[in-house]
């Protein structure tokens, strides 16, 4: 009689610690999906204001946006003299290639040299 009293009151302690864990288990699921929610509809506002602050700056680049501005500030623009523009040879700071003139560009050179002469200094590089 006991061990049947014992085994019931046992069955029924288990059977509400499960009922309890299921709650506490659909509880925080519908905690998380509100969640979820919640940083679906903050993303979409950020996106939001992404395309509306491009928009913006899409604005005020544009050419007729920038006549008008110049305009409305009442400034002269003109364009520049002969004198006022100095133009400066391409910089290319990479190595040159040895043996050849200087004159030529690393960028100036085919793409399947180039791949090739990585991959020799990559292996040199490895066993040093």
């Amino acid at each position: 009689m006991y061990a049947a009293s014992a085994l019931l009151t046992i069955l029924l302690l288990v059977s509400a610690a499960g009922g309890m864990s299921i709650v506490w288990l659909r509880h925080q699921i519908t905690e998380t999906a509100h969640e979820n929610r919640r940083l679906q509809n903050e993303a979409t506002q950020i996106e939001r204001r992404v395309r509306y602050l491009d928009t913006k700056i899409a604005e005020v680049n544009s050419p007729a946006y920038l006549r008008a501005r110049v305009t409305a500030l009442g400034l002269q623009l003109e364009r520049p003299s002969s004198r006022q523009i100095v133009r400066l040879a391409p910089v290319d700071s990479r190595p040159g290639i040895p043996g050849e003139e200087e004159t030529l560009l690393f960028s100036d050179r085919a793409p399947f040299v180039q791949s090739f002469d990585l991959a020799i200094t990559e292996s040199l590089r490895r066993t040093n």
